[in-house]
């Protein structure tokens, strides 16, 4: 499979059909204006693909994200869920339950002047999809 980031478009897919011998035509899972961060994660998990990308205008001179996707791609990566949050830091890992059935993204936090540390998750299953924000103080 092929995930990258398109100038103008955003965020894109390809993947490759054994059976057919042919790449599917390019997907865009996330259309944004804005410039891609660091870098995007894919993990596999027994053929549920997760990603976690971010975007942010000035993110390559070390601007914070401000847009961030949780993806998870699955039935062969022919369906995929996005989901966006502006405004966030970016989603840090992604694990997956035994079953790879349900996944978790995960972003921890430090202690602020008004807050405790903490983490705040987003899961994902594929009999409902994401879940809400989730903020679990430490």
């Amino acid at each position: 499979m092929a995930m990258y980031y398109e100038q103008g478009r955003g965020l894109v897919e390809q993947h490759y059909s054994a059976q057919a011998r042919v790449w599917s035509k390019p997907q865009v899972l996330y259309m944004t204006q804005t410039d891609p961060c660091a870098s995007i994660t894919l993990k596999n998990f027994g053929g549920t693909v997760a990603v976690i990308a971010n975007f942010a205008h000035f993110c390559t001179d070390g601007e914070p994200p401000s847009e961030s996707i949780a993806a998870v791609g699955v039935n062969n990566l022919e369906k995929w869920y996005t989901h966006l949050l502006k405004g966030f830091d970016g989603w840090q890992n992604v694990k997956a339950s035994s079953d790879t059935k349900k996944l978790t993204f995960t972003f921890p936090y430090s202690q602020g002047l008004t807050s405790t540390a903490g983490v705040t998750q987003l899961r994902w299953s594929q009999a409902e999809g994401f879940s809400d924000l989730e903020d679990i103080p430490r």
